[in-house]
Order: structure tokens, then sequence, then C-alpha cells
């Protein structure tokens, strides 16, 4: 992976945007932040986040769910450092009381929620982070033996945390990973991402890259063998001919994306697709957009003529299968969650290629450039 960093562009960057009077530190962070979020490998569609300390009172982060890509000041929202500090102390933080508490820091009440990350950013000592959900990462992260196989690569270059949600107990476990390994550049946390930090924006952007380069090494090194094609998968239809019986089996309101390449046939025509292709998105924060699991429709060996009763029993299969699995997650929150969709955001056709489903075109391609994050991210590991 390229080093885009380059001193001359972010002198100009800065010098902009301190006319309009941004802090030439955090200056500094967004230009970073959008060098990271331009790149396809790092971080897609408001993945990842930043931040930069001011002294010791001031904490800026970049806000939830915004572009990395297309960073500005109005992206982060300024916290009071100290305050956020103190919590580290706490015993144990329940979610609810993590949204307070991220919602009081806010030194402007108006401005942005901050990342779900903050209290990472607040907790470690470190002037400069950043956090990006990197595609080799993940190929090392997300195999069986992972949290090993992240160790034996990055030695003490990084420390490596099991995996935690996000929120308090993972703010925890990374700056008890860091006091650990004080000489670290990074923190690696399992089957979500990494996070690089330094004393200048620079430093912490080379780190990111170093260790995303040394991660990528490793995936070329250890992988076993590629994926092949191991079947083969013949369709008597057209993608045109197939894909308004999905949007007729869907329901009124949704837009799909339709997505083929080289790659995409080659993961759909492995006869271990079930297991592979049901293994769930490969970072959490993918979850918003394409759900806990893809649909695979399988039409190959079927006569034409029955391709629209296979869609729309497998759909609504789908659905009922949706509603279940959240019924029985949501006992342990007392039954008080309520399921905001049972669609499947995610289709995998084999022979055919992959749909990204949402709600306007936005929300379909984005589904779809994150099947495809996926499929990469399985193919290399």
């Amino acid at each position: 992976m390229k080093n885009n960093y380059n001193d001359k562009d972010a002198r100009t960057f800065v010098r902009c945007q301190v006319k309009c009077h941004v802090n030439k530190d955090l200056a500094l962070c967004i230009y970073g932040s959008q060098l990271l979020g331009q790149n396809n490998e790092l971080v897609m569609h408001g993945g990842g986040n930043s931040s930069v300390k001011i002294s010791n009172d001031i904490l800026y982060v970049k806000g939830s769910g915004s572009d990395m890509a297309f960073a500005t000041l109005d992206n982060f929202p300024a916290l009071d450092l100290k305050y956020l500090s103190k919590k580290q102390s706490l015993g144990e933080v329940s979610d609810e009381e993590m949204i307070t508490i991220l919602r009081r820091s806010k030194l402007n009440p108006d401005a942005v929620n901050p990342s779900v990350e903050t209290l990472v950013h607040a907790f470690l000592p470190d002037k400069f982070i950043y956090h990006t959900h990197a595609n080799s990462i993940l190929a090392l992260s997300n195999q069986p033996n992972g949290l090993l196989l992240c160790k034996s690569v990055f030695g003490n270059k990084a420390g490596i945390i099991p995996y935690s949600m996000s929120g308090f107990e993972l703010a925890k476990k990374v700056i008890s990973e860091r006091d650990r390994l004080k000489d670290c550049h990074g923190i690696v946390c399992i089957k979500h991402g990494i996070f690089s930090f330094g004393t200048s924006a620079k430093e912490a952007y080379d780190n990111m890259i170093n260790l995303v380069n040394h991660a990528e090494k490793a995936v070329i090194l250890k992988s076993k063998k590629k994926l092949t094609s191991t079947m083969a998968v013949k369709i008597h239809a057209r993608v045109e001919e197939i894909l308004p019986i999905i949007r007729g089996g869907l329901g009124p309101g949704w837009i799909l994306s339709y997505r083929t390449s080289k790659l995409i046939k080659t993961f759909m025509s492995n006869n271990e697709l079930r297991r592979y292709g049901m293994a769930g998105p490969v970072t959490p924060d993918h979850v918003i957009w394409i759900g806990h699991k893809p649909l695979i429709l399988t039409l190959s060996q079927n006569p034409k003529e029955s391709f629209e009763r296979i869609i729309l029993d497998s759909i609504k299969l789908y659905k009922v299968q949706s509603e279940r699995r959240f019924e029985k997650h949501n006992l342990r929150y007392g039954g008080q969650k309520i399921i905001k969709n049972k669609t499947p955001r995610v289709i995998l056709i084999p022979g055919i290629g992959l749909v990204g489903v949402g709600k306007n075109i936005n929300e379909s391609s984005i589904a779809a450039d994150l099947a495809e994050v996926n499929i990469r991210v399985i193919s290399d590991a």
C-alpha cells in the first residue's frame, strides 16, 4: 500500500484551513483522515475514525457515520477531554450510559455526535489517532487462530486484543494493551480493525500504512491456497429476468444494485460457498448496511420456470429466520428492542453475481460495495 502523505500538500492544506480559523493540529488530523478515507482497502462509507488532542482540554473526534474521505471541520465535534478521561476509572458502563457520556462531553451541544469509539481516543495518551478497517488486517484477524496469528505477525510493533463491541469495554482493553506495549505503533482489534497513533499526524498515518503493509505481506505469505472455482454453475436466464422477480419478492420501495466480476464469480462457484459466504460481515461496522447474513439464491440445475417460486420462497424464509434470530437475541434485553429490518441487504446468486439492496440507490450501492469488500477479504484469507 502506497504512503500518500506529502509534506508539501499537508502544509498547503493547513494554510487553507487556518485561514478558515481551523486549529493547525486539527487541520493536520483532517488531512490524514482524508488520505486514509480515500483508500477503499482501509475504510468505506463512513467507516473508521480519527482524533487529535488539543492541549489537555479538548479532544476532536470524527463524528459518527461521517466519511473520512470528505472530512471537514464540521465532522469533528470538540469534546471535553478531562471529563472523558475521568471515565476510565469506572468499572462498567452500559451502552445507554456511554451515549449519555458522549453527548455530555460535547462542548457544542448542536455539534454532530462523536464516534462510538470516542472513549478509545480519549483514554489513549497519544496526540493523533487513526482507526480503519483495513482489509489485510481483517484477512488475518478473522481466521480461527487470528489472535495468535496476529501476535506472530506483528510482534511488538502492535498490540493485539480479542474482539469486543465498540464502547467502554473496547476502550479499556485497548488502553490496557497500550500500557503493556508502550513502544507499539498501533493496536489490532481482532475481527474489527486497527488503531494507529503518533505524536504527529504524519507519524500516526505512517504507522497505519506500515502496519497494514506488514499485514498485506503476511496475508500473501500465509495464504494456504488461492480460492478457485470447484463447480460449474449454469443458469438458463439473464440477470434482467431475475432482478424483477427479486424486487417483487422484497416488496415495494427497494432498489437493487447488481455487481459481477471474475472474483465474484469465482467466490460463488466454490462448493464451500454455504460455509464462508454465510460467515457474516468481516467487521461489525458493515452490519449497518449489509445485515447479519446474505441471502444465497441457488438457481442452477433448476428449470427457468421454477425460478420465481424459488426466489419468492427463499426471500420469505430469510425474513422468517431473521425474525426468529432477532427474537432469540432480544431475550437478553427483556424483549425491549424492535426489529428494524428483516429484508436481505445482500443477495448472492451463483452464476449471476451479487445484488445490494437498499431503500435508495445510495444504500443499495453501499451494500454492494461492502459485499465486494467481504468477498475480497475472505478470498485473501
